[in-house]
Formats: C-alpha cells, sequence, structure tokens
C-alpha cells in the first residue's frame, strides 16, 4: 500500500520524496506515485509491499502493453449499433463499447471480456446474482428472449426507486467491473418515468445476453494441430461439458437429458 512517511527516495527513478509524498511501500524501499502509475498501480488499493524493483519493472512493461492493447480496441472499434447511447456495439469484430464522461468517449472490450452482467435496483439484484449462469440454461431451453423476459419479469415491489444500474463483471483484474447508471433521479416504481427507463434496461440485458450466449458457443471451438478454431463435435466432451453444468446446478436434469438426447441423436 502507497504510505505517508519518513523522507526517502523512489528506488526506480530516484526521486526523493518527502514526508508527506505519498509512496508506495516495497519489499526494499519505496517507490514514488509518478513511477506507480506507469506500473498501473492504483493509491491505496494496489498492495506493493511484497514486490522487488525487477517487478515494479516487470509491471511497467506489462502495463505498456496493456494500454497498447486497449488503444487497438478503441481504433478497431467501429459500432454499429447503440442503445440510447449506453451501449455501443460492433458485431463485426465482437467489440462492444461503454461511453464514459461528458465527452461520451466509450470504453472498448472484447465480447470474451464480458463474464457476467447484473441488474440493480437501488443496490439489490433484480438477476439472481446475474445473467452469467442463466444463459447457460437459457442455451437449452427457451433462448435469449425468454432468458430476460423470466429474469426482468421478477421485479421487487417497492414505492419509489432511486438508482436503477446495470453492472458487467470483466475478466480483467485491472479493471474488474463497469457499472451502466440508467436512471438520472428518484421516480416511482411501475410509473410512464420507470418502464420508460426498465424498457431500456430490458434492451441491454437482451443484449449483453446475447454476447454471453456468444462466448458460451465460442467455448465449444478448441484449437486444432494447426492452431486453428475449430467447433468441437466431440459428443463425449459436449456431455462432460453439461454434466459439470448440472452437477454445478446450473442447469436442471430435465434440461441435461434433451441436451444429451440431442448430442446423442436420440
Amino acid at each position: 500500500m502507497g504510505l505517508f512517511g519518513n523522507k526517502s527516495a523512489c528506488e526506480l527513478c530516484g526521486k526523493k520524496l518527502g514526508g508527506l509524498a505519498f509512496k508506495y511501500e516495497l519489499k526494499e524501499g519505496y517507490l514514488c506515485n509518478d513511477c506507480g502509475l506507469k506500473a498501473g498501480y492504483i493509491p491505496l488499493t494496489t498492495i506493493s509491499k511484497y514486490k522487488t524493483v525487477e517487478d515494479v519493472k516487470k509491471d511497467i512493461d506489462e502495463y505498456d502493453d496493456y494500454l497498447l492493447y486497449k488503444a487497438n480496441l478503441v481504433e478497431n472499434f467501429v459500432p454499429a449499433r447503440s442503445i440510447n447511447n449506453l451501449l455501443l456495439v460492433d458485431e463485426a469484430n465482437k467489440l462492444f463499447g461503454i461511453p464514459q464522461g461528458k465527452k461520451k468517449d466509450p470504453k472498448v472490450f472484447e465480447y470474451k471480456n464480458l463474464i457476467d452482467c447484473d441488474y440493480l435496483e437501488d443496490g439489490n439484484s433484480m438477476t439472481g446474482g446475474g445473467l452469467g449462469a442463466a444463459v447457460a440454461g437459457g442455451l437449452l431451453l427457451g433462448g435469449v428472449g425468454a432468458l430476460v423476459g423470466g429474469i426482468t419479469g421478477k421485479k421487487k415491489t417497492k414505492v419509489n426507486i432511486n438508482k436503477m444500474q446495470v453492472v458487467l463483471t470483466l475478466d480483467n483484474m485491472r479493471e474488474p467491473s463497469i457499472t451502466i447508471d440508467i436512471l438520472p433521479g428518484a421516480t416511482k416504481k411501475g410509473g410512464f418515468i420507470y418502464n420508460s427507463y426498465f424498457q431500456t434496461v430490458q434492451n441491454l440485458l437482451s443484449a449483453f445476453a446475447i454476447i454471453l450466449e456468444d462466448n458460451a458457443k465460442s467455448s465449444d471451438l478448441i484449437s486444432d494441430s494447426k492452431g486453428e478454431f475449430v467447433r468441437n463435435d466431440d459428443p463425449t466432451e459436449q456431455l462432460r461439458k453439461y454434466k459439470s453444468l448440472l452437477d454445478d446446478g446450473i442447469i436442471t436434469q430435465e434440461e441435461f437429458d434433451s441436451k444429451k438426447k440431442q448430442i446423442l441423436g436420440l
């Protein structure tokens, strides 16, 4: 963690650190905030006291690669669809963007970066904890429409709502989640304004369910001897995957039996 403390010098750049200067504690010595930023460290969040100077140098190189990767995503992003300018989708490149700030510059992610999606009203999950597990079952029976319709239909009774948010879980510890704020202010639940914004919620959940479904289908792809991705049509492997979903309680016995018959052509 960063510390305010005794005078010292940054172990990486040699910058003098005053008594009130924010600094990261290392295994031996300290790191200045400027060097911490180059490594992608976050004040009062990043744990650095077990790191050596060589670890920091490695983190800086990895963070440079990460920034280049993100810049390439933005450069290649060509959105063709928008949901109320809250979600931009580039289906051709399998990218999506979440507009941020006053300029609405989007943070861009690959489809595969999306792990889960949850809808919250005043901090309470309305999707039973997220769409991820539900999509696994939805792939078997009912499809995306039935999936989202069933989830968003479970609305709790409450007079006023102050926040409507869609929260995305990502496969990146640098940015593990991102929140989409939908409701600009308090409104009566069930009223015209609420229903209008709730339609936006449904559209967002449908879009993210489609992305998650696409990811789930892509997980059926395996690498062949040439390093190219081909569809895994091995019925044994497919049955193992769905048996694992059954054992984890994500799908029901009925859904597993239905999929088993489909895979075996019975």
